[in-house]
């Protein structure tokens, strides 16, 4: 069992937020929920991995306690020894790396002004310039996923929720933390649907 549910796991957002923080001031992924709940619903719960063998893993005992300081918010606490109300089974994973294209201004050049990521013009006098032309640019980034499910003891699945993101290092332990706290915003969330939502780091 995962635990406990502390105020320290807003450290785990923070830090987060402050490795992220270097190359964009907003933190966004794509979530889906589907869930049978009607009303808001809150009570005990107990935190457990999806995959039993990672039950003792100091890893997955990390990301558990990310998950349930999100839940915190809502009203729901630990179950300790006690039976709880509710079972939140979560799993995580992140792809290999791959390299994604973008489109880039073809004269511009970038440096870092604190946490945030700026593009100066180099101010070099090109004849054959066009400030309309782009350049293909290639960028390693990698596809890391939160899956989280709540379920009643006697195994009635009323939540599943999903966020997921194309993260730029491969760092489960840093982009966790903030998948769960998009997964969770305005928590349960529409049914059947997927969307975008954004964080604003700055903010952290």
């Amino acid at each position: 069992m995962i635990k406990p549910f502390v105020a320290t796991q807003k450290l785990l957002v923070i830090a987060a937020a402050l490795m992220l923080g270097a190359c964009s001031s907003y933190f966004s992924s794509d979530v889906s929920t589907f869930h049978t709940i009607g009303s808001p619903i809150r009570g005990t719960a107990a935190i457990v991995p999806m995959d039993s063998s990672k039950q003792e893993s100091l890893e997955f005992r990390q990301y558990g306690a990310a998950i349930g300081y999100q839940l915190k918010q809502y009203g729901f606490s630990e179950s300790g020894d006690n039976q709880p109300d509710y079972i939140v089974g979560f799993d995580v994973r992140i792809s290999d790396g791959r390299e994604k294209i973008y489109n880039r201004p073809a004269s511009y050049a970038g440096y870092y002004n604190r946490t945030r990521y700026y593009w100066g013009h180099w101010g070099v006098y090109d004849p054959f310039y066009d400030p309309f032309q782009n350049e293909l640019v290639a960028k390693t980034v990698y596809h890391a996923e939160l899956f989280v499910e709540i379920k009643t003891p006697d195994g009635e699945v009323v939540y599943e929720g999903r966020s997921e993101t194309d993260a730029r290092e491969n760092s489960l332990p840093n982009v966790v933390p903030l998948l769960a706290e998009t997964l969770f915003k305005e928590f349960p969330g529409p049914n059947g649907v997927t969307r975008k939502v954004s964080i604003d780091l700055s903010e952290e």
